[in-house]
């Protein structure tokens, strides 16, 4: 492993490298005759080496204009450049001067006399005479040279310097020329030792790796950077493969790979976006990126970096099989949104639930059914962090259609497990609760449970425009799915782990917009034309809809009167609404309505408790 070596503040343009094939400004003369393909060119008793090529009058005011500096090269008139061996050989005695004469010159930021009376390497022909001879072992010579000089001239300064040896060169020899030098070396050479060591250190800064991740991926020969996040079979790979799927080495991959197009359309942004994430996905885990698009998409709505983060973590962990089995038993695809533990959880109930189901029955049980894939923001990718208390007895399901509330609480209550909380998750509007896909963007899908009543609905869902937009509407009266749900897969509080005003009842909380909020009910008069049959929020309707249905369980149900967001507090969670004046947001009161003896109350809340 190489020495990482810094040097942002190393005096630059009179150590730089000439500039090759660039005739001087018209100013500078005579122009001698050319010696083996260069001409020296003596100019106030300097001498300067430029490769002769064509078009001088061309290009020598472009050099005026850029303020183009040539590098002295120390050398007399009509002399040869020396030698690939030779230029080697001198920076080699150079150093080794200057390395025994170090501790004379160590914070002193002075150089020897000597050090800048003696001639320069000629970078530029070093760089073209590497590629002109096919010498790619020299490369490594080269970076090792180069990093001896830069230490000794971070020595002499007494601070290190920024930029690494590696990226230097890239600059003076080519990427083009590193690329095939790095490639034909074995991976335990100097090269892979110093690009391993360019992307750990840039990491921990958090800095730029386009230069590496362009050496990495032309060397390997690869379309896109992001396919070395799949790399493997040596040492190297083995060490380089978790820094690039660092939050540093993602962030980088997505630029060298040009994921983000200015001036694109938003949801174009997200469907390229999404498609990436797959395709990391893809390359870490094996599984084709048609099945992991499904695990990125909750991720793509965002741009969240941290979202991305945290979907590699879980991929990384569990790997593809372990995740299917998840996601068959849970139906999450969110990864990002549940930590290790709660996935890990949710696994150990697909595996098996008998066990799971032993060690909650000293628990009050807390189940949160989302529609991350309904999601078409971020509004919900905070909810399992919200109603977690860390005692285990919270469950996580992801639904995608209407009729996964009900399956998933039918599998619970098969191995005995019964909630005394359920939170639901979904993008609502007064008067619906709907679940959608919006997975197949050319087909969302919407299910929606809505106040109005059933005949009403069955004519809705025949018109050609309303099928046409994925939706179809559910009445929620008569749901006696949602009362079975209630009464016999729900249990009473015992007060364990729930707040202790909790005992003895149960609670349904969702965090969904205006789900509170009354609105015209619809029906169909004898004729078949629309009528309004009452005046109704999803909430008020499902509790009349409990009583009527004979349901007899002490209940209280939770929502919001307006746009909302579910925010954790110590004991629970609360709803906080968006301010008119944008200053951000504030904190607005639930809805509660509860049921005791077939009678109902309303009342609000600040804080809905969840936990002791």
């Amino acid at each position: 492993m190489t020495e990482h070596i810094s040097f942002s503040d190393f005096p630059a343009p009179e150590e730089q490298q000439p500039i090759l094939g660039m005739p001087p400004p018209e100013s500078v003369k005579p122009l001698l005759e050319p010696v083996d393909g260069v001409v020296v060119v003596p100019v106030e008793n300097e001498h300067f080496a430029l490769g002769f090529e064509s078009s001088p009058a061309e290009v020598a005011q472009s050099m005026i204009e850029e303020e183009v500096i040539i590098t002295k090269t120390g050398l007399k008139a009509g002399e040869k450049i020396p030698t690939l061996e030779e230029s080697f050989s001198s920076w080699h005695s150079r150093l080794d001067r200057l390395e025994a004469e170090i501790n004379q010159h160590m914070g002193t930021n002075e150089r020897p006399q000597w050090y800048d009376d003696e001639p320069r390497v000629f970078n530029s022909v070093l760089s073209r005479q590497i590629a002109e001879k096919d010498d790619y072992d020299s490369v490594a010579e080269y970076f090792t040279l180069l990093s001896q000089e830069r230490r000794l001239e971070a020595a002499i300064r007494g601070k290190d310097l920024d930029t690494t040896v590696f990226n230097s060169i890239i600059n003076v020899l080519g990427e083009e020329t590193v690329c095939k030098a790095f490639a034909r070396e074995s991976t335990d050479g100097i090269l892979h030792g110093a690009l391993l060591e360019n992307v750990a250190h840039a990491n921990t800064i958090k800095d730029s790796i386009d230069g590496e991740l362009r050496t990495l991926k032309n060397a390997y020969g690869l379309e896109s950077a992001t396919q070395l996040l799949g790399m493997r079979g040596d040492t190297f790979s083995d060490f380089m493969r978790p820094l690039l799927q660092s939050s540093n080495g993602l962030r980088w991959i997505k630029n060298v790979d040009n994921i983000d197009v200015p001036g694109r359309p938003f949801k174009e942004d997200q469907k390229a976006n999404r498609r990436w994430i797959a395709e990391v996905i893809s390359n870490i885990s094996g599984m084709d990126v048609t099945e992991a698009e499904n695990y990125a998409f909750s991720a793509s709505r965002g741009f969240s970096q941290e979202d991305i983060d945290k979907v590699v973590a879980a991929v990384n962990h569990f790997g593809a099989d372990r995740i299917r089995t998840i996601t068959e038993a849970t139906g999450i695809l969110g990864l990002e949104d549940y930590s290790i533990e709660q996935l890990e959880r949710m696994e150990r109930f697909a595996v098996n639930p008998t066990e799971v189901a032993r060690e909650l029955q000293e628990h009050d049980v807390t189940v949160t059914l989302i529609n991350r894939v309904g999601d078409y923001g971020t509004v919900m990718r905070h909810m399992a962090e919200d109603v977690e208390d860390g005692t285990g007895r919270d469950l996580f399901f992801e639904i995608t259609e209407l009729g996964d509330i009900y399956r998933y609480m039918t599998r619970l209550a098969k191995h005995g497990i019964k909630p005394s909380t359920l939170v639901l998750g979904a993008h609502t509007s007064p008067g619906e609760f709907a679940v959608s896909d919006l997975r197949d963007t050319s087909s969302p899908k919407h299910r929606i449970a809505a106040v109005s009543d059933r005949e009403f609905l069955a004519k809705m869902n025949e018109d050609q425009d309303i099928k046409a937009s994925g939706n179809k509407g559910y009445s929620m009266h008569g749901m006696k799915g949602m009362a079975r749900l209630v009464d016999k897969f729900m249990a009473p509080s015992k007060g364990i782990d729930d707040a202790s005003a909790d005992t003895g009842r149960k609670k349904i909380v969702f965090q969904a917009c205006k789900i509170a909020t009354p609105t015209k009910a619809s029906g169909l008069d004898i004729g078949g034309e629309k009528v309004q049959i009452g005046m109704e929020s999803v909430i008020s309707q499902l509790a009349k809809d409990l009583i009527n249905l004979g349901i007899e369980s002490d209940i209280d149900i939770y929502g919001a009167q307006e746009n909302m967001q579910m925010e954790r507090t110590e004991m629970g969670v609360k709803f906080t609404g968006t301010d008119t004046d944008s200053s951000g947001r504030h904190d607005i009161k639930a809805l509660q309505i509860s049921v005791h003896n077939g009678q109902l109350t309303q009342t609000e809340v600040d804080e809905i408790l969840l936990r002791k």
